[in-house]
């Protein structure tokens, strides 16, 4: 069970599905009559990109609804989110004021007459440390705006494999295996100045500090088919229509090991590389023993399916081994 000094403070996204209003979750009617920002923050690889995209595309259509969504804080290299401005709170080397800061950002919400939403994934980083936020959600400029975080998340398994091929591109010269180690000591993998988080009840302890910010998790599940833009659209009570090829987009799909280890070796690979790889049974029933009860507590708590974080404690037959990369046993060896 969570402590009393958590549950004493009860946020909207913790009461039991069956006593939580029928009508949109966003905005919170706690902060009526007030203006919003809906804060967007990963986690990683729950369709984030994708949203972003169809976000900056009905910029315009967001408007007619009286929601901005920024021009401020998305640089050239991803031009659809609100990025820099996480990588300036995070002390990101990737920040560039010439893309817009924080002051920016806030003097562009506080000039709009109604809501707004921001999107970053890698908000992430800065999510365990509130005081971190703090420039943006105590922004001088934005004191009569109320702030609603909303995050998604997936299964720890699922996440891993897919986070580990996708940093081999961002210099991750760290074994697998010693990722998962690390992972299930700590609960955060850390590379460069990024922290991806695991251990999502140590994470919603840490955001409960931020005082009168609402919180909403939602649950990700890529491999059901299920759409992180359609999910948002009805989250946010968004009137805006959502072609198939939207909610289907996978911007970043999880790429092959082949691409992969082009950047990190500066070749093609071989041919064994055109595969997936995934954690082995031994390892998932690790990850299962140290996440399935937050797991179940937090969906038991946002009112989501507890399947929708299950992890498998099988892997694809015809896959590799995640672990076994660059520590030299076989490749197809899943004992």
């Amino acid at each position: 069970m969570l402590p009393r000094r958590f549950l004493g403070r009860v946020p909207d996204w913790i009461r039991p599905p069956w006593t939580r209003p029928s009508g949109p979750l966003w905005p919170p009617p706690a902060a009526a009559g007030r203006r919003h920002v809906l804060l967007h923050a990963g986690l990683h690889k729950t369709g984030t990109t994708a949203l972003q995209v169809f976000l900056a595309e009905a910029a315009g259509r967001l408007l007619q609804q009286s929601i901005l969504y920024p021009a401020t804080g998305r640089p050239d290299v991803a031009p659809h989110g609100q990025h820099n401005i996480a990588w300036e709170l995070a002390g990101d080397r990737r920040f560039l004021p010439r893309f817009g800061t924080v002051d920016e950002l806030a003097a562009e919400i506080a000039g709009f007459s109604g809501n707004a939403v921001l999107s970053s994934e890698d908000f992430e980083s800065v999510l365990a440390t509130p005081e971190r936020l703090a420039p943006l959600l105590r922004h001088p400029a934005l004191r009569d705006h109320a702030f609603t975080i909303v995050l998604y998340v997936r299964d720890q398994v699922s996440y891993l494999e897919a986070l580990f091929i996708e940093l081999l591109q961002h210099g991750m010269v760290t074994p697998a295996s010693t990722v998962c180690d690390q992972v299930l000591a700590e609960g955060v993998l850390r590379h460069r100045a990024w922290a991806f988080h695991f251990d999502y009840i140590a994470l919603l302890h840490r955001l409960r500090d931020i005082e009168g910010v609402s919180v909403f998790v939602r649950a990700y599940d890529g491999r059901a088919g299920r759409s992180t833009v359609a999910d948002f659209l009805g989250f946010a009570a968004l009137r805006l229509h959502a072609s198939r090829e939207a909610t289907a987009r996978r911007v970043h799909a999880r790429p092959d090991l082949a691409a992969s280890l082009a950047a990190y070796c500066g070749d093609d690979g071989t041919s064994v590389f055109q595969q997936r790889a995934y954690l082995s049974p031994r390892r998932r029933a690790l990850f299962a023993a140290r996440f399935d009860p937050g797991n179940g507590q937090l969906a038991r708590l946002a009112g989501f399916p507890a399947t929708a974080l299950g992890i498998s404690r099988t892997m694809p037959p015809d896959g590799l081994v995640l672990e076994h990369l660059f520590t030299g046993p076989s490749l197809r060896d899943r004992a």
